[in-house]
Order: C-alpha cells, then sequence, then structure tokens
C-alpha cells in the first residue's frame, strides 16, 4: 500500500508528543539506506578483518585468551557471550561465515529485523570473548545493529518489502533515526570531552594543536609517509583545532540550522579522509553509515522510479 506508516511507535509523554521532529513519520527509504549501509559494511568487516584471522583470535591456542590480555578484560558480571564454551577453531571459522551471511542477508533485506540480531548477537559474543581485537569501530557497528533489529528497517528497498507488495512513499516512526542522530551527538561531543582532559598537569596535544601532526607522522596508523605526504605545520594546527571545535561543539551544530548542513558537510569530510589517509580498519566506514539517513534518500527513489515510468513503453504504461 502506497503512503503506509510501517512500524510500532514507541509510547512518549504528552509533551514529546507535541514535537513534530519526534513523532512525524519519515520516509522509510532513509532507513532502508542506513540497513544497506551498516549490512554492506559490515560484511566487508567480516570477511576481511575477521575470516582470515578467526582462528588467531578465538578458540583453542588462541590470542583470545584472558591470560594473555588480562588489562582488556571487562568484569566478567558484565560479559556474556553465546560462544562461551565453544574451544574449536574450526568452529569459530564457522560462526565467521555465519555473521557474514547476516551482514548479506541484512543488506538485501530479508528477515531483515532477524538478520540485524543475527549479526548484533554474534558482534556482541566475539567482543566479550576477545575484546583486545575489537575497536571503536566495533562498538558503532553494535549500536547501530541493535538499533536496526527493534526497528521497521526492511520496511522498503528489501526482499521483505517485495514480498508483502508494499508500494511506494512508505513511510515509518521517526525513533530509529532520531536514535542514530543522538548516537552520532554523544560520539563527537564525548570525543570532544575526553580530548579537553588534563594529562600529567598540562594539556593535550589537542589544546596544544599537534595531535594531527603526531597521528599522520605515526607509521602505525598513517597510511602513507608523512616524507611522501608533507604538509605545513601551521596546517596541521589548524586541522587539530577545527576537528577539536567540530565535535565538542557537534550537538550546538545540530541546534542551529544554518551550522547544520555545514557541520554535517565537515564531519563526512572527516572521515572519508581517514578511510583514504589513515589505516583504522572499518572504524570510518561504520561511522559514515551515520551519516546515511541523513540523505534525502525518498528523491533519489522518486527520481529513478520517473525515469522507469518515462522509458516504460505507452502501453504498459496504460495498463
Amino acid at each position: 500500500m502506497s503512503g503506509e506508516v510501517v512500524g510500532t511507535e514507541p509510547w512518549m509523554p504528552a509533551r514529546l508528543r507535541a514535537v513534530p521532529w519526534l513523532v512525524e513519520p519519515v520516509p522509510a527509504a532513509r532507513l532502508a539506506a542506513l540497513r544497506i549501509a551498516v549490512g554492506l559494511t559490515l560484511l566487508g568487516d567480516v570477511l576481511v578483518t575477521y575470516v582470515p584471522h578467526m582462528r588467531d583470535l578465538y578458540g583453542r591456542g588462541s590470542l583470545g585468551g584472558r591470560a594473555i590480555f588480562p588489562e582488556w578484560s571487562p568484569p566478567a558480571r558484565a560479559t556474556w557471550s553465546l560462544f562461551a564454551g565453544v574451544a574449536s577453531p574450526g568452529a569459530f571459522q564457522a560462526i565467521a561465515w555465519i555473521w557474514a551471511l547476516a551482514a548479506l542477508l541484512l543488506a538485501l533485506g530479508v528477515a531483515s529485523r532477524v538478520s540485524a540480531a543475527v549479526a548484533w548477537a554474534i558482534a556482541v559474543s566475539l567482543l566479550h570473548l576477545n575484546p583486545a581485537a575489537h575497536y571503536a569501530g566495533d562498538m558503532v557497528c553494535i549500536i547501530l545493529l541493535s538499533i536496526l533489529m527493534l526497528s521497521p528497517c526492511g520496511a522498503a528497498w528489501s526482499v521483505d518489502a517485495l514480498v508483502k507488495k508494499r508500494g511506494p512513499g512508505v513511510r515509518v516512526p521517526p525513533w530509529p533515526l532520531r536514535l542514530v542522530m543522538l548516537q552520532m551527538a554523544l560520539i563527537y561531543f564525548g570525543n570532544g570531552l575526553h580530548k579537553i582532559t588534563f594529562e600529567h598537569g598540562r594539556a593535550g596535544d589537542w589544546l596544544r594543536g599537534e595531535a594531527v601532526y603526531a597521528v599522520i607522522a605515526n607509521l602505525n596508523w598513517a597510511r602513507f609517509p608523512y616524507p611522501s605526504q608533507p604538509m605545513p605545520f601551521f596546517a596541521t594546527e589548524l586541522l587539530t583545532w577545527v576537528v577539536f571545535a567540530f565535535e565538542l561543539g557537534f550537538p550546538i551544530w545540530m541546534l542551529v540550522r544554518w551550522t547544520r548542513t555545514p557541520a554535517l558537510l565537515v564531519g563526512a569530510s572527516f572521515h572519508l579522509g581517514l578511510l583514504v589517509f589513515m589505516q583504522l580498519g572499518f572504524f570510518p566506514p561504520f561511522m559514515l553509515c551515520l551519516y546515511v539517513p541523513l540523505v534525502p534518500w525518498e528523491r533519489v527513489e522518486t527520481f529513478f522510479r520517473s525515469r522507469v515510468i518515462r522509458a516504460a513503453p505507452r502501453g504498459h504504461q496504460e495498463g
């Protein structure tokens, strides 16, 4: 049915329900784009990062033992894992392929919420088995999967939507996308607060304007040696303070209408730069997933649909 609203609206106090931004349905295409982006990014992460190294990271004789990295082990009461009793390296190899399959099905929109839940459960289980093998990108992925598995993420652009014969213009409650926006604000603002902490009685590298230079000159992180891509020190200072101001002030930039779009463009450009110039695994792609729902995908959908209608034979259009 065209124009239908798919999904459950959560209970809200009357004051919050009076805010259109929190209650007015949004095009399902935006949530679908997020689902596809997360699914494809996770699929790439699993195939590139995990499948080739599962035997080294998990199971008998691997580096996943907490005796090896005890400082990375969280309190036992705070952890759980579906694979706590698994020791076979071959079993973990199979788990990685199941994870990849769940990511692919999520991107295609096959049993979308179930696929997201399976991918989430595997991600959390592996994180708790070997925290030393994980990084910030995994945490962003887990958060996005938790939102997708609770939301009508298969309402559009999915096999699920084809099976249910949903037409164009489907909408969904706004809460999943609002949670994504809130998560983005918390990530940036939290990073900004961390950067203003004082270490050993003096301000950190970010306040001194030295952080970006220290990062791009570090061959453990930089994809290209600094001498091959020299950047004047004053430029690295300026970039350091721009990143710092962007992160710490992100909630404000989002609240002010005329700074919203420039701030989002700066953030997306920043993560694209990290993807090209830094060796940070799949952290930049997962962060870019946060920006995907902000694109007006419903306009893209309308454009391509109109092109298809114009290209169809006249008799077919009339039929």
